[in-house]
């Protein structure tokens, strides 16, 4: 399931922003591959409610991905999307904080995984795909 959603995106970004498409298409595939990383290193219990954490987690960074090739590739327009997301995110971290402390592991997992997904995508974001954008 998660191959056809990475593939169904893919096409839509294609579709939309044509060779920047593909270049978003990428740095999701390789979010996605630096926070099942990150959870494998941080020995997180990964559920099925993990999973759909992992979903939600994908569909955000897709979202904040698809406003930051929507509105340009200028360094401050990607600044602007950054701030807008931490500012949007803080009330779901703090819920994912609190979650990370209930004794039920899917619950916990669930928690984790959001936790993890938000600091990963944060940096990712500010690293990668802010630097890729800077060089087209």
């Amino acid at each position: 399931v998660a191959i056809i959603a990475l593939i169904i995106e893919t096409i839509i970004f294609i579709i939309i922003f044509k060779l920047k498409g593909i270049m978003a298409s990428v740095l999701q595939i390789g979010y996605v591959a630096l926070l099942l990383l990150v959870l494998k290193y941080t020995n997180v219990c990964v559920t099925i409610e993990g999973l759909f954490a992992i979903v939600l987690v994908s569909i955000i960074n897709v979202a904040f991905m698809y406003k930051v090739f929507k509105n340009g590739n200028s360094q401050n327009a990607v600044n602007e999307n950054l701030i807008d997301f931490l500012n949007k995110s803080i009330p779901i971290l703090i819920i994912a904080i609190i979650l990370c402390f209930v004794k039920f592991v899917e619950i916990n997992s669930f928690g984790m995984i959001m936790f993890w997904g938000y600091v990963v995508s944060l940096l990712y974001n500010i690293v990668f795909t802010k630097g890729i954008l800077k060089n087209i």
